[in-house]
C-alpha cells in the first residue's frame, strides 16, 4: 500500500499534466478540441437536430457512425487516462527517469494525435450523408458565429459576408503574428541581466498598440457586416451583432 506522500505526489503530478494539456491546446481547443474526449459526437448530433429535413434513414446512418465512434473514442479515452497515471507514478520517483517520462509524454501524444483524427474522420463521414443543400445550411448556421443566425440572408449578402470574413481573416492572421512576434521580443528583453526598463516598456506598449489594433478591425467587420443587413434583420439580431466577437467568433465553421 502506497503511503499518503506518495499518493499525493501522484495527484499532484497528475495535476500538472492535466495543466500542461490544457495550456498546449492553446487557440486550437475554441475550434474543437473538446471533440478528443468524444464532445464531438454530442456536438454532431446537436448540428444535425437543426436540420428540418433530415430523413429517417440519414439519422440511422448518423446514428451508426455516432455509436462506432464513440466506442472507439472511449476506448482511447481509457489508455490515455491509464497513461497519465503512469506517468504521474513516474513523476513521483526519485531520482526521475526522464528518459521513461518522455517516452510516457509521447505515448500519451500519440493517442491525443489518434482521437483528433477519429474526430476528423467522423466529422467527414458525417458530412457524407448529408445533401449538398444540407450542408450548406448547416455552414449557414454554423459558418459565422453571431452573423450565421442572421435571418433570411439572401445569395448576395452570404456572399457579400463570405468577402468581408476573408479580408478580416486576412487581418486578423496578420496581427495575431505581429504579437507573437512582439511577446517572443518582450521575453527575450527580460530575460537579459540587467534588464533595460525603457526597451521592456516601449515593447509592452507595442504590443498593447497591436492589441487595440485588433479590437479596431473586429468593430470594424461588425459594422461592415451589419451594413449590408435589411433594417428588419437588423432589428431581429439587436445592437450589437458581430461587434467585438471578430477576433473570438467568425472562425470556420466544424461542419
Amino acid at each position: 500500500m502506497r503511503n499518503p506522500k506518495t499518493i499525493m505526489g501522484i495527484i499532484v503530478a497528475t495535476a500538472l499534466l492535466a495543466a500542461t494539456t490544457i495550456v498546449s491546446a492553446g487557440d486550437w481547443g475554441r475550434c474543437g478540441c473538446q471533440g478528443q474526449d468524444g464532445a464531438m459526437g454530442y456536438r454532431h448530433g446537436a448540428w444535425l437536430s437543426k436540420l428540418d429535413n433530415l430523413t429517417k434513414e440519414q439519422k440511422g446512418r448518423f446514428d451508426k457512425l455516432h455509436n462506432e465512434f464513440m466506442k472507439r473514442i472511449e476506448t482511447l479515452r481509457a489508455q490515455k487516462a491509464q497513461k497519465r497515471i503512469e506517468m504521474a507514478e513516474l513523476a513521483t520517483k526519485s531520482p526521475q527517469d526522464e528518459t521513461a517520462i518522455q517516452k510516457k509524454r509521447e505515448e500519451i501524444w500519440a493517442l491525443k494525435d489518434k482521437m483528433i483524427n477519429e474526430n476528423r474522420a467522423f466529422r467527414l463521414k458525417v458530412r457524407s450523408i448529408l445533401t449538398p443543400e444540407q450542408r450548406e445550411q448547416l455552414r449557414t448556421i454554423f459558418g459565422f458565429g453571431l452573423a450565421a443566425r442572421i435571418p433570411d440572408l439572401t445569395k448576395a449578402q452570404k456572399e457579400k459576408i463570405d468577402s468581408l470574413r476573408i479580408d478580416f481573416l486576412k487581418k486578423k492572421l496578420a496581427l495575431k503574428s505581429q504579437k507573437g512576434q512582439k511577446r517572443i521580443e518582450l521575453i527575450e528583453l527580460m530575460s537579459k541581466s540587467p534588464q533595460d526598463e525603457t526597451a521592456i516598456e516601449k515593447k509592452k506598449e507595442e504590443i498593447w498598440a497591436v492589441k487595440d489594433q485588433m479590437r479596431k478591425e473586429a468593430r470594424a467587420f461588425g459594422t461592415s457586416i451589419r451594413s449590408t443587413l435589411t433594417p428588419e434583420q437588423r432589428e431581429k439580431m439587436g445592437v450589437w451583432t458581430g461587434h467585438g466577437h471578430g477576433f473570438h467568433g467568425h472562425g470556420g465553421g466544424m461542419m
